[in-house]
């Protein structure tokens, strides 16, 4: 028999794969068991994958028993769309040197593996000379003008910095020369008047160039004049005045007018100091259903910039840059004509369109095969099945897996060393659920700890710091946020560790936290969120803004209808007066004018008698965001 056969080549210490690829073998032409042979395709097929990868199908290390572990970098069932990804790239890298941009457009259904395709190709961009800077936009950041997006090159900026501190300190490092010459190139670029105003939206260029920020820089022929304060961001005076341009409401209306256009030139010329046909930048925008206006208008921009530039002639800038503008999206919720309108029918962008659909049963065997540590001809039957259930969709596919491990339709055996399977009961399995439904029930059976800290998280949308969750731990309300998510990034695999963040693994599974609380609940929850970061970082009378108080004052606006006690509505319309001059100083008037409406709810109808000042400065505010955003 076949068990024979293994059990007496296992006596040698062979391993379990060779053991059993030999017994299956023998069988062939012998049995009707579809674990033998019968092409001589399969033979060679098993061989390959314990050549190119030993560890996970020749020996079967750290295989998981407890349950499965699908490999965040694993893709499967995608060669035509990475042969035409990887080839719009090189198109864009030799095309740039003509002043042609590039846009690559991914559409297809949640969970199909849009932003998967893009990650995947991003570590062997950087090997070759490609600076990646990756946006993801969510529900929750559609109100906050260019915020993903300064928050992007931010974090990119953030790295550079401590290249820089590790070089300042004596440090040999391999991209020195590189590094020297980034830094170089943006100074020659921006100049010192345009590095202190970007440094409003990037913040980290305060680290990279300390010397321009010990004081004020003005010059009129580039950009306006700003006063940083010690967060980087413009100083806004005591109960939300703005120190520089209170009392010239006509001249502030111009500045703010001219910021827009000013701040798309700097941003563009930050761009061109970085990248070059040699250094060529992908930015990712992932999930554009839901970028804000102001961030489409800016990307815009800069993918137009390089035919302007070159023929404005300005010096420095009169050779190409090299940009590529990446973007996925639900193809269901939004056409591309939509986000980027005219850029898709001009001579001077190259557009590449990507339709993802579900992997075909090939690519679900394969990441069946890879997952379950078992050749492709012994996953085959299932995959088939697996596939015919959810249509190939990559997310689908973990899910209705994992479903089967907590329904003990799918186990791992400790007598065979292999997961099995009733073959029958995973064909006559429901599918008439959705993923949302899978994951509502999968939060349901965790410990009510780790329910909590998910609600925590998914009210900041897709990714929160866990600085801010340190800053809440500090009530006792919310001790144990990080320790928990800890636990659950371990254990259940629905968010993950981003460097200092935490990141749900995908906006379904966040939508699918979220919608399980308590619409009440939820109000409370959020207007806590925001009092106890007001309490970590504000002083009874201050009421300047940096981003822990923005992301504070827009937790308390989501939970406005609760707010009851008088006591709080004049702090919080201040609040949200500093918070909309904020913006206004960073050309976004679409978010100005929604924090004024914020003030207004929280004055409420008697606003005007109780706190005329503070109104009166909410309704000129409200004009200035309303002239700026063209409307009468």
């Amino acid at each position: 028999s076949i068990s024979t056969v293994e059990d007496e080549l296992q006596q040698y210490s062979l391993p379990k794969s060779i053991c059993r690829l030999v017994g299956d073998l023998i069988e062939a032409g012998l049995f009707s068991d579809k674990t033998s042979f019968d092409k001589l395709r399969d033979v060679s097929m098993d061989l390959s994958q314990m050549m190119e990868d030993p560890q996970r199908f020749l020996f079967n290390e750290n295989i998981s028993k407890d349950g499965l572990e699908f490999k965040d970098d694993l893709l499967c069932g995608r060669n035509s769309e990475l042969v035409q990804l990887l080839s719009a790239m090189a198109v864009a890298r030799m095309e740039s040197r003509s002043f042609i941009s590039s846009i690559i457009t991914i559409g297809g259904e949640p969970g199909v593996g849009k932003s998967h395709l893009l990650r995947s190709v991003q570590e062997s961009l950087t090997r070759n000379g490609w600076t990646c800077i990756q946006c993801k936009f969510d529900r929750q950041s559609q109100n906050q003008s260019c915020s993903v997006v300064s928050m992007a090159f931010d974090n990119f900026f953030q790295h550079i910095a401590l290249l820089k501190s590790r070089l300042d300190n004596g440090e040999h490092l391999d991209s020195e020369e590189d590094l020297l010459d980034m830094i170089m190139s943006i100074e020659d670029h921006l100049n010192a008047t345009g590095i202190v105003t970007l440094s409003a939206m990037i913040p980290s260029f305060r680290a990279i160039f300390p010397d321009l920020f010990t004081r004020v820089v003005e010059d009129d022929d580039d950009v306006i004049s700003i006063e940083s304060s010690d967060d980087g961001s413009p100083d806004i005076g005591q109960n939300g005045e703005n120190s520089d341009s209170a009392n010239n409401d006509e001249e502030d209306c111009l500045e703010a007018h001219t910021f827009k256009s000013r701040f798309h030139y700097l941003f563009t010329k930050l761009v061109h100091s970085i990248s070059n046909p040699e250094n060529p930048m992908l930015f990712v925008l992932d999930d554009l259903q839901w970028a804000d206006r102001a961030s489409l208008d800016l990307i815009s921009s800069l993918v137009m910039s390089n035919r302007q530039l070159q023929l404005m002639g300005d010096g420095a800038d009169d050779s190409p840059h090299c940009l590529v503008v990446a973007g996925t999206y639900r193809s269901d919720e939004i056409d591309t004509n939509e986000v980027f309108g005219n850029l898709l029918r001009s001579d001077t962008v190259r557009v590449t369109n990507i339709d993802l659909a579900g992997m075909d049963i090939a690519g679900t065997n394969a990441m069946l095969s890879y997952t379950l540590q078992l050749p492709l001809r012994l996953i085959r039957e299932l995959a088939c099945v697996v596939h015919a259930k959810t249509l190939g969709n990559p997310l689908f596919v973990k899910e209705f897996m994992n479903s089967l491990v907590s329904d003990k339709e799918l186990q791992y055996s400790l007598v065979e060393a292999r997961w099995i399977w009733d073959i029958d009961a995973v064909k006559s399995k429901s599918v008439d659920v959705s993923v949302a439904e899978i994951m509502t029930r999968k939060v349901l059976h965790m410990p009510k700890e780790y329910q909590y800290a998910l609600s925590v998280a998914s009210c900041f949308g897709m990714r929160v710091g866990e600085e801010i969750l340190q800053l809440l731990e500090t009530s006792k309300t919310f001790i144990g946020l990080v320790h928990s998510l800890d636990q659950i990034v371990m254990k259940e695999g629905m968010i993950q560790k981003n460097g200092s963040s935490f990141v749900f693994q995908h906006d379904l599974i966040q939508q699918a936290v979220y919608n399980l609380i308590d619409s009440k609940e939820r109000d409370e929850l959020h207007y806590n969120i925001g009092v106890e970061l007001l309490k970590s970082i504000i002083t009874s009378t201050d009421y300047s803004v940096d981003r822990t108080s923005l992301l504070a004052i827009d937790q308390i606006n989501v939970a406005s209808s609760i707010v009851t006690e008088a006591s709080l509505r004049s702090p919080l319309a201040l609040l949200n007066l500093s918070a909309s001059q904020h913006m206004i100083e960073l050309a976004k008037p679409v978010s100005a004018l929604l924090y004024v409406r914020h003030g207004l709810r929280h004055l409420g109808q008697e606003g005007w008698v109780s706190n005329f000042d503070v109104c009166l400065r909410l309704h000129d505010a409200g004009c200035l965001s309303s002239y700026l955003n063209g409307m009468p």
